[in-house]
């Protein structure tokens, strides 16, 4: 005979009196993205577990680092990254030393508009950072944002890296980019349980820290993946069940984003997004339900911008501003020359 279970080893009873004493308080609710034209598209909900979908080059990433970047500037949020694809080399006494210098240089891009690389600065005719407004920026994004690199790639060896950087720096906000350089080490036997053992490890950590986990995954191929078979057929929007294990991303996920570029089938690098809310859990708390948005990507930047405002620094497009002073000065005047500059990925 086994050990004799005791009921209150694993029942939790309702404490009414607590229940009634909290009556009048408000419970926890999802927390603004600082951006209002996304505030019914998402919200950032403490203990939830996100997905971010989207096909290659579709910007999931860059999304991901801009809405982080919002939170560390305007509400000082703790961010924690593991991009292993992301990491980048440099030599040190002729040896190869894995840094993440370019993921912070391209974090203080998106914070103050302007670019690290001269040479991009150079080609694309824009101003790049001068080396104060550099070491500024990277200062700020150092102070909030935590890049780990854990080399083993178990799912469960990575949680414990996530769990010591929660302790000792109280993080807001985890990034894990991609999902498929990961290992889960379940007892599951097919792909859906193990995802599903990994993912309810991951909700579990989000609840006890207080903290939402964010994951990005890539669809399983593009191939076959049109509207039709028409040759310049628009992609679909990239959904849960796209994804190897589609049915546990589907059922374990809190929140299901999906990024999308409309264009890339006829123009791959287009300025254009959307943002594709697919579920919400507890909509009616966490403050956002499913539906569409659409919005630009300023590559110049490294920013995006909703109806020509930046939410990062408040600012109007520069034809935005022509078009307004044009129309204050001339009212009868309808057209800007040169129209909008729609700047690609």
């Amino acid at each position: 005979m086994g050990e004799k279970i005791k009921a209150e080893s694993f029942y939790v009873p309702l404490d009414i009196t607590a229940a009634i004493n909290e009556h009048d308080q408000l419970v926890q609710t999802g927390e603004t993205c600082r951006v209002e034209a996304l505030k019914n598209q998402l919200a950032w909900m403490r203990g939830h577990v996100n997905v971010w979908m989207g096909w290659p080059g579709d910007g999931k990433s860059t999304l991901l680092d801009f809405l982080s970047v919002l939170k560390v500037k305007y509400d000082s949020w703790k961010v924690c990254m593991n991009k292993p694809e992301n990491m980048d080399t440099v030599m040190k006494n002729g040896k190869p030393i894995i840094k993440a210098n370019r993921i912070y240089k391209n974090l203080a891009w998106t914070l103050t508009g302007k670019t690290w690389n001269k040479h991009f600065a150079i080609k694309h005719k824009t101003t790049a950072m001068t080396l104060d407004e550099e070491q500024e920026a990277l200062r700020t994004i150092s102070k909030h944002v935590y890049v780990v690199y854990p080399k083993d790639r178990k799912l469960s060896e990575q949680m414990k890296y996530y769990r010591f950087m929660y302790e000792m720096y109280g993080i807001d906000i985890f990034v894990h980019d991609p999902w498929n350089t990961t290992i889960v080490d379940s007892n599951g036997v097919t792909k859906d349980e193990q995802l599903s053992d990994g993912f309810h490890m991951i909700k579990e950590f989000a609840m006890e820290t207080n903290s939402i986990f964010n994951i990005v995954a890539h669809p399983k191929s593009m191939d076959q993946q049109r509207v039709s078979k028409a040759k310049n057929s628009p992609f679909k929007v990239v959904n849960p069940y796209m994804l190897l294990g589609g049915s546990a991303w589907d059922m374990k996920m809190d929140g299901q984003f999906s990024v999308f570029l409309p264009d890339r089938h006829l123009w791959p690098r287009g300025s254009q997004v959307e943002l594709h809310t697919y579920k919400a859990k507890d909509s009616e708390i966490a403050g956002y339900e499913w539906g569409t948005v659409q919005f630009d990507f300023d590559k110049l930047r490294r920013q995006y911008y909703f109806g020509n405002l930046y939410p990062m620094s408040g600012e109007l497009r520069e034809d935005a501003k022509k078009q307004s002073e044009i129309n204050f000065s001339n009212p009868f005047e309808r057209e800007v020359k040169g129209g909008p500059d729609d700047i690609p990925f």
